[in-house]
């Protein structure tokens, strides 16, 4: 379900909806200083989330790498902790 809210990354207020990356998307996005971790499982508008989409994808040849990096496995650990207390599926891929 859509609602006019604030969206978590642009603060912008507009029609957003909860948005289900995977906990490794979130670390790597949050890594990149894209998201803050106040975003994760949040409303984000739909021009955001193509935004963040769209990066994903451009740059998912560094992903690979990036996740064999100490910080990015703190931040999963981190989103699958977040994830869970919001009642989502830690499993849920890009």
């Amino acid at each position: 379900m859509k609602v006019i809210q604030d969206c978590m990354c642009c603060g912008d207020k507009k029609r957003s909806r909860p948005r289900e990356f995977s906990p490794r998307a979130w670390a790597v996005l949050m890594h990149w200083q894209e998201v803050e971790s106040s975003a994760i499982g949040q409303p984000i508008c739909g021009p955001c989330y193509e935004d963040l989409r769209e990066l994903l994808i451009e740059r998912s040849g560094e992903v690979d790498a990036m996740m064999a990096e100490d910080q990015v496995q703190k931040l999963q650990f981190a989103v699958n902790q977040t994830l869970s207390g919001l009642g989502q599926d830690a499993s849920i891929a890009v």
